[in-house]
């Protein structure tokens, strides 16, 4: 299957003819014709969503905002319905009290969140997969490196009932060699040993994959701070940072990052 991250750049006017309203159907058909079975997606906002819907009837979605008094955005995961039913769904807060909505913890800037979901593949009964989806945050570095060991630890806390292949994916605001990424493949003791993989490494092995955020300029000059990690039971197949343009403009200033993988 393929699975894809996707910052959608939240909507703002001052963005002129690369703000929302003008490219939401180039989203819409990107996404149509990617051929993704599971998307995380990153500054998605309920009325940006709704602007989805229409173009995306194949799909259905779970998520929730991180502040729930004011339109706010989202870490939506779609998923095909054809493809997955949904075991278990949730959304927890990167903070020292996840389960309280709106917690901020280590200067984080935000409230920042993490959306998974538990999935079950239809033609497969037996096959499970766990979602994590997230945006870290874009300036503290510490609420960066303890959200991802939250994170895993949660994964690492849902295994011990029943193991089941896990990706984790989204914008994590820090480069590969930034102590965020290091935390993943050099710290398993915090993060109770999860046996993880990032699949840049498992497909460009030690070269740079090139910059995953743009500002809508295009180019690949720079490192990537979108990502795709699974477990180690999952085959990488191919990954593919997107650069394409739809209609002669991007999508959004992050390009989505596609990886074929198989379980």
């Amino acid at each position: 299957m393929k699975v894809m991250t996707m910052n959608m750049r939240v909507n703002v006017l001052s963005d002129g003819y690369n703000a929302w309203p003008f490219r939401s159907d180039r989203v819409a058909q990107y996404i149509a014709s990617s051929g993704a079975s599971v998307i995380g997606t990153q500054e998605l906002l309920p009325s940006m969503l709704k602007d989805l819907e229409a173009g995306l009837s194949d799909y259905e979605w779970i998520g929730e905002e991180r502040r729930r008094d004011r339109e706010d955005e989202m870490c939506a995961i779609f998923y095909r319905k054809s493809e997955f039913e949904v075991l278990g769904q949730g959304t927890f807060w990167l903070s020292e009290t996840p389960y309280l909505a709106e917690s901020v913890s280590w200067e984080s800037s935000l409230p920042r969140i993490c959306t998974w979901a538990d999935l079950r593949l239809r033609r497969e009964p037996n096959q499970r997969l766990l979602v994590y989806n997230t945006h870290l945050d874009h300036i503290s570095e510490e609420a960066r490196v303890q959200g991802m060991l939250l994170i895993q630890r949660m994964i690492g806390g849902r295994l011990k009932s029943e193991a089941a292949p896990f990706m984790i994916m989204g914008d994590l605001n820090a480069h590969p060699g930034s102590q965020t990424i290091r935390s993943l493949r050099e710290q398993p003791g915090q993060s109770g040993g999860l046996p993880i993989q990032n699949v840049y490494q498992v497909a460009y092995g030690g070269q740079n994959a090139g910059c995953t955020f743009h500002n809508f300029e295009g180019g690949s000059m720079g490192e990537p701070i979108d990502y795709i990690f699974t477990s180690t039971d999952i085959r990488v197949r191919n990954v593919v940072i997107d650069r394409c343009q739809i209609r002669g403009k991007y999508p959004s200033d992050h390009y989505p990052v596609v990886a074929e993988l198989e379980i």
